[in-house]
């Protein structure tokens, strides 16, 4: 895939919302891009916790090792978004479309993924402890090795997930 990097406006944005994580919410701007199309884009290892992106297109973004705590993706579009070894906890991804997401060694501890599309998503290795999964759509996901201790997953779908090594699954 074809990746862009973000425009200068963008940028800007980005360092006025790392002010304002900095200075706890004294200097800068929390960084709202709601419903924006953010698809493609490059964003690998940057600092975007706390930001407010619901409803926003990611699909196929660059999002690797980003640190994404607290972040707001609901109902976004992450469709094939590379997430390895992301920090996403405490992230609210309520809704959010996952399909085919590539999340191996993403941190998502009490996470809020209640009602997400994670359908083939990559979740091998990713820590899932306390998180939300009711009625999550986990189709086809490969969950070897995640550790899922407290997570709930009251009606989630697991159709031919990989459970294989998963730690902390009770029946």
């Amino acid at each position: 895939m074809r990746y862009r990097e973000p425009d200068q406006e963008l940028l800007a944005r980005l360092q006025s919302h790392l002010r304002w994580l900095r200075s706890h919410g004294e200097e800068g701007e929390r960084l709202s891009l709601q419903g924006a199309d953010l698809g493609a884009l490059r964003l690998a290892g940057l600092t975007l916790e706390h930001a407010d992106l619901g409803n926003a297109r990611l699909v196929g973004a660059q999002l690797a090792q980003s640190r994404l705590a607290g972040i707001r993706l609901f109902r976004a579009d992450l469709s094939g978004a590379r997430l390895m070894h992301a920090d996403l906890s405490r992230a609210n991804l309520i809704g959010a479309c996952l399909h085919q997401a590539q999340l191996t060694g993403a941190i998502l501890v009490s996470a809020r993924l209640n009602l997400a599309r994670l359908t083939g998503a990559d979740l091998y290795d990713a820590n899932l402890s306390g998180a939300d999964l009711t009625r999550a759509d986990l189709s086809g996901a490969d969950l070897r090795k995640a550790r899922l201790d407290g997570a709930r997953l009251g009606e989630a779908k697991l159709d031919g997930a990989l459970l294989e090594g998963v730690r902390g699954l009770t029946p």
